[in-house]
């Protein structure tokens, strides 16, 4: 479980690393520009593109977090399911209790996941960056 929680934290690192990287590298095609530079962030269509193409990074990032958010649901239903199998096959009162406590670990790990989209835009929105993103 330690390992999951650990990949989970990696993967938001990397969004976090990435967001900024495409900060950075918006302010440098700014700055290399002959027009005046505007003092306003950079919107977020102009650094990541449209989310309804597939030729743009937002439609990569809306689809890698789709596809986190259903892949947890199913590892959830599907751990959940194989341990408590294994509980009642072994007729052990402790492996029953020990399958909730994970079960109940699992969930609040598969809600962190479902709403991690909207945990980054309300940080993002916090810090000032990228307001207008709409990841969901």
């Amino acid at each position: 479980m330690k390992k999951f929680v650990k990949s989970i934290l990696i993967s938001f690192s990397a969004i976090i690393v990435a967001l900024f990287f495409f900060e950075l590298n918006a302010s440098a095609s700014v700055l290399n520009t002959l027009m005046p530079m505007d003092t306003a962030a950079p919107s977020c269509e102009s650094v990541f593109g449209d989310a309804t193409s597939p030729e743009y990074p937002a439609y990569w990032i809306q689809m890698v977090l789709d596809v986190m958010k259903y892949a947890a649901i199913i590892a959830l239903l599907g751990l959940s399911i194989a341990d408590f199998v294994k509980a009642i096959v072994s007729d052990d009162k402790d492996a029953l209790k020990k399958a909730g406590t994970t079960s109940i670990k699992r969930f609040i790990y598969c809600v962190i996941i479902f709403f991690l989209p909207i945990i980054v835009n309300f940080l993002m929105n916090l810090f000032g960056f990228y307001s207008d993103c709409d990841f969901r």
